[in-house]
């Protein structure tokens, strides 16, 4: 291992081992046997070999921003994808490709030197590879679909030292799974995305209302956004204005012409009286940094989600009395509306199979002090049951925690066995398990054929 990553394998007793071993969530604490910085596939491959010779479990870093903190590994290997970042733009063709390492902050300043984009994170800092091989919702879902919809091939190493590319043509089994089965099934390094034409300035911004007319705002929104076009993204967040003050706050974009979004802009202002209206033309790039801010590494946090059947009366009430006291300055309850043309895309096309729901709803809180972790906590989990008789048995693999079995089989849903035989071909030992695991289906075939 030594002679192969030199400098860029970081163990125990490293001076920068305790940076190297943090994750994006300061709640998750835990000792990798060594961090292995990767430049491409044959370092992947090496530290696959590794990891199988030592026989311990393997996490692939990204981005390392999932909740459950599946970017480290107590006593494992850590596959660290993020000095593989470059971002290669065909504008002719309205193509990328990025490295695995590729954060969306970088993926979007490149692509949008040539007025192009693709569905990413509304954290700029989330990596590609998380959020496309878990589905990947941004502000883009609603008119492109979600990420994995935009993942036209993946260069993907697999844990018998393969490197296979997985495209409609090629591996095509495995291309299936890679949109939305998460990372069960090989190490990417390589993402070629479908562009589209967007910006450099789009319509977007917030409308804070006054927390005592929230009932109202969102019976308005939901009427809103029923006969809203795809075009138009935009979120309801119960939560804390800068002053300290509570609102319920709605953040929106239009992605298609400023001119055309302007009377849909209007009809969102009616929800309520907005305390503050910062909606206006800016750059696309801005607007995909402007949720960054109470998002900063080594903060804790904790998150429970579910698809939402609809957003009742009942819904919305519920939603109210769970958030009449928020545990931390960031906790915020958080209704997405989905639909579009991620709507549009049969369950069982891609892995990821929640098609048809309308609503997410996302119950977070960050905080910075160790002694608030059980009022943190507990709010979350207290406001999720109390939510239950509304939600949908699915779960979103990327909003999810370490939340049991029976949570990974919703986020899947129909597609689970499918997935469990392509993971039983491709990592039959099951070695990337530091995941929204899939265990490998037993007597599945193993060997993996190979168009050519």
């Amino acid at each position: 291992m030594a002679r192969c990553f030199g400098e860029r394998a970081i163990l125990p007793g490293d001076p920068r081992y305790e940076a190297a071993r943090r994750v994006w969530n300061g709640m998750i604490d835990r000792r990798p046997l060594a961090v292995l910085r990767c430049t491409g596939n044959e370092d992947v491959r090496a530290a696959l070999d590794f990891a199988a010779e030592v026989d311990v479990p393997v996490a692939v870093r990204g981005g390392g921003h999932s909740v459950a903190g599946h970017g480290v590994v107590d006593g494992g290997i850590v596959i660290d994808l993020s000095p593989m970042a470059t971002v290669t733009v065909d504008p002719s063709n309205s193509i990328a490709d990025a490295g695995g390492g590729t954060q969306w902050g970088g993926f979007d300043a490149a692509t949008q030197r040539h007025g192009l984009a693709t569905t990413g994170g509304l954290i700029s800092h989330t990596g590609i590879a998380g959020l496309t091989l878990g589905g990947g919702f941004g502000w883009l879902t609603r008119k492109h679909g979600l990420s994995c919809d935009n993942l036209i091939e993946a260069e993907v190493v697999c844990v018998d030292g393969r490197v296979l590319r997985a495209s409609p043509e090629e591996n095509a089994e495995l291309y299936w799974a890679l949109r939305g089965g998460g990372g069960n099934f090989g190490v990417v390094t390589r993402f070629r995305y479908r562009l589209h034409h967007l910006g450099p300035n789009v319509l977007c911004g917030t409308i804070a209302f006054a927390h005592a007319s929230t009932r109202d705002v969102l019976r308005r929104y939901r009427d809103v956004m029923a006969t809203a076009p795809d075009e138009l993204a935009a979120y309801m967040t119960f939560g804390t204005l800068p002053d300290g003050e509570r609102a319920i706050v709605l953040t929106t974009l239009y992605a298609g012409p400023a001119e055309d979004g302007a009377g849909w802009m209007e009809r969102l202002r009616r929800c309520g009286t907005p305390l503050a209206d910062l909606v206006a033309s800016r750059p696309y790039t801005d607007f995909q940094k402007s949720l960054d801010g109470s998002q900063y590494a080594g903060r804790r946090a904790y998150w429970k989600s579910s698809f939402l059947s609809g957003l009742s009366d009942e819904a919305i009430d519920m939603a109210i009395t769970c958030a009449a006291e928020l545990p931390a300055r960031d906790a915020i309850l958080n209704i997405e509306r989905y639909g579009g043309a991620a709507s549009r895309v049969p369950p069982e096309a891609t892995a990821f199979p929640h098609r048809d729901s309308e609503y997410l709803i996302n119950i977070m809180s960050v905080w910075d002090d160790p002694e608030r972790d059980g009022a943190n906590v507990g709010w979350a989990r207290e406001s999720w049951a109390a939510m239950a008789p509304f939600v949908q048995s699915r779960s979103y693999s990327n909003f999810l925690g370490d939340e049991g079995q029976s949570r990974v089989r919703e986020a899947f849903g129909v597609n689970f066995d499918r997935l469990a035989t392509i993971k039983a071909r491709f990592d039959p030992g099951n070695r990337l398990c530091v995941n929204q695991n899939i265990v490998p289906t037993s007597g599945a075939m193993t060997n993996i054929e190979e168009t050519k």
